[in-house]
């Protein structure tokens, strides 16, 4: 009886001691699992932060683009007042010299009929 005893008490240990081992791996992979998901939360964070640096650099990109176009803008306008300027210059050319042959052929014409322009 004590033999059978013995025996059923080690039967029951070495049943407990399958069961720990049982537990401590169930724990080993949990732990695992546990790390496996923080490495992929970790990989999800450095993917977004990735994604939010190539945004930052497509935004500040966008931002150099619209300010060189801005500036060919402008220089589009100075080069149009420029133009102008020359076109209004030259019209105001014209009219000085079309005014300063006025003057020549009256003052000829007043010397032909004899009168001295600078008597007037």
């Amino acid at each position: 009886e004590i033999r059978k005893a013995e025996i059923e008490r080690q039967k029951a240990e070495t049943e407990r001691q399958k069961a720990e081992i049982e537990r401590q791996k169930a724990e080993a992979e949990r732990q695992k699992a546990e790390i496996e998901h923080q490495k992929a939360e970790a990989e999800r964070q450095k993917a977004e932060i990735e994604h939010q640096k190539a945004e930052a650099e497509r935004q500040k990109a966008e931002i150099e683009r619209q300010k060189a176009e801005i500036e060919r803008q402008k220089a589009e306008i100075e080069r149009q007042k420029a133009e102008a300027e020359q076109r209004r210059a030259e019209f105001e050319q014209r009219r000085a010299d079309e005014a300063q042959t006025k003057v020549a052929i009256l003052t000829q014409r007043l010397k032909e009929l004899g009168i001295e322009p600078d008597s007037l």
